[in-house]
Parts: structure tokens; C-alpha cells; sequence
């Protein structure tokens, strides 16, 4: 995993990389998913979104923990869609529970309104 937060380096600090990597082990004690996994998810959301906060980072990782476990591929591919929709839509992070709720037709419900982390 340590390798893999690595890859932020240059865009976060020492410390926020171990903040980070305690909030993969938090997450991934919390939902079963590899914690390797999580940790591409953060990388992903480094490489492909504006988000930087450590609040807006953790809000997009558990949204696309969650689009991972109800099928949407890894977290690092669930991270980089949900990121385009809120771009698409010009969402804040903070809505992206909203835009991972959304199914493809438009329509509320993507994601199981009993699965919450």
C-alpha cells in the first residue's frame, strides 16, 4: 500500500500521505475491500480530480468504495467516473453521494440506500 500512496507525493505532504494511508486502513477495515485497492482509489482521485482536503479526498473515496462494492469495477475506475459526473453536472465533492445515487436514466437509486459507510 505504501507504494501506492507513494504516488501522490509531490501533490500531498509526508503528513497528509500517513493521514491518508490510516484512512485506507480505517476504510478498508470498515468494508471488507483490499486496502491496496483503497489506496489506488486515493492515487486515482489525485491523478484525476481538483479534490485535495483530506475531508474532499475521503468523501469521494467512500462514495467510490461504495460504487465498487455494488459492482462499478475498482475504486480507482469508480473514483475517476464519479469525478466525471460531478464535473460533468458541475457538482461540489461534497454532492457525491447525490451523483453516485443517480442511475445512468436519471432516475434516484444507484446505489442501495440501505449501503452506507
Amino acid at each position: 500500500m505504501k507504494g501506492r500512496l507513494g504516488g501522490i507525493g509531490g501533490r500531498a505532504t509526508t503528513g497528509q500521505i500517513e493521514q491518508f494511508r490510516q484512512d485506507v486502513l480505517n476504510l478498508s477495515n470498515s468494508t471488507g475491500i483490499a486496502a491496496e485497492q483503497i489506496a489506488d482509489g486515493v492515487a486515482s482521485i489525485f491523478q484525476n480530480t481538483t479534490a485535495r482536503s483530506r475531508e474532499a479526498v475521503n468523501e469521494l473515496l467512500k462514495q467510490s468504495v461504495l460504487l465498487s462494492k455494488v459492482g462499478f469495477g475498482s475504486v480507482g475506475e469508480a473514483a475517476k467516473a464519479l469525478d466525471g459526473v460531478l464535473g460533468a453536472l458541475n457538482l461540489r465533492v461534497e454532492e457525491s453521494a447525490r451523483a453516485a445515487a443517480v442511475r445512468p436514466d436519471g432516475e434516484e437509486g444507484g446505489l442501495d440506500a440501505g449501503l452506507r459507510l
